[in-house]
């Protein structure tokens, strides 16, 4: 990793307002995956103005994730909404597209905080927490088990 995703992921870390609204339980969910996005920042972007233009992206995407997870239990359905529309317009400067329902998961039943960031980020991100495998190699004997 190099030194500017190495600063980045500090400031993330001593930045307060990034994680004001969000319980001390919570907070890890969303640094750690916040750091798998300084790594993706950082091996992305050609120069240190475009790293830079990035990062500071995602710090506002991240305060949008604060601010929606840490304060649902007693906002108004619409500021829920104003905030999430936040969200995605934030994710898509980043090159993310939410789909057209992105909360669909609290139907389902997964209402407490970590489970709904979880499934939040997992949506920015299509699921790229997981390794994908790759199309043109072909499965192992472990991959069908």
């Amino acid at each position: 990793m190099s030194a500017r995703a190495e600063n980045a992921i500090q400031q993330l870390y001593e930045d307060p307002g990034l994680r004001e609204d969000l319980s001390d339980d919570e907070v890890p969910t969303m640094l750690q995956w916040a750091e798998r996005q300084v790594a993706k920042l950082d091996t992305e972007s050609p120069d240190d103005d475009t790293f830079e233009t990035r990062f500071e992206a995602l710090r506002k995407l991240l305060t949008s994730i604060n601010r929606y997870i840490g304060r649902r239990s007693y906002s108004t359905p619409e500021e829920q909404t104003a905030e999430m529309d936040r969200i995605a317009e934030r994710a898509g400067t980043l090159g993310y597209t939410l789909e057209e329902d992105p909360m669909s998961f609290e139907a389902q039943g997964a209402v407490d905080n970590i489970t709904a960031m979880k499934a939040l980020l997992a949506k920015i991100d299509d699921g790229e927490d997981e390794p994908r495998p790759d199309p043109t190699q072909e499965p192992t004997v472990e991959d069908l088990m």
